[in-house]
């Protein structure tokens, strides 16, 4: 048999098998978004069972994924604090010598707070957390981050994923890590 015909074979196969429902994490699950929304963004991939296959998984996977990202979201009246604590964080920030503008990191997520105003600025943000006007807020978020994260870790059952052969994977693409979250659907 050809390596052709040895491809279309396996095709074939993952297109008549149905995969059973899966038991992973919830963890698990936000990582396998991440490896198949990279995928769906991948250009040159001209092999459209390898575009079903990450489209399909996608649609199971979406309603779960959207219930933890509803499950991260912040309680009403974070906003107000959070306004303040960046209001506190441009007042300490590092500035640019040039432009005067605060220097930010991790891709303009994160201003770069000056070392020498280090320790002003965790009183500042201190003093915010306890003031009257944000204490219980900021308990009730740190709570909620704390049971979410405690959450991810929650085995839950999805699927039927559906299954994708190995080989239609761009090898440009596609690392140790991606395969090794990936493991559940993949096929030979």
């Amino acid at each position: 048999m050809s390596g052709k015909s040895a491809k279309e074979a396996r095709r074939l196969e993952v297109r008549s098998s149905v995969s059973a429902p899966v038991t992973i994490t919830k963890r698990n699950i936000l990582e396998m978004w991440a490896v198949l929304e990279r995928m769906a963004d991948v250009k040159g991939t001209k092999d459209i069972q390898f575009q079903y296959g990450i489209a399909r998984n996608r649609a199971k996977l979406r309603p779960e994924v959207t219930a933890l990202e509803e499950a991260q979201k912040p309680p009403e009246g974070y906003d107000a604090y959070e306004k303040a604590r960046l209001e506190i964080v441009k007042a300490h920030a590092k500035l640019h010598p040039e432009t005067g503008e605060p220097i930010t990191y991790d891709e303009g997520r994160r201003i770069a707070i000056d070392a020498s105003k280090q320790r002003a600025f965790d009183a500042a943000v201190e003093k915010l957390q306890q003031s009257e006007a944000h204490k219980a807020v900021v308990d009730q978020y740190r709570e909620q981050i704390t049971q979410y994260n405690k959450m991810l870790d929650d085995q839950i059952e999805v699927g039927p994923l559906h299954p994708m052969v190995l080989d239609l994977f761009p090898p440009e693409h596609t690392t140790g890590r991606d395969i090794d979250i990936l493991f559940p659907i993949l096929k030979e």
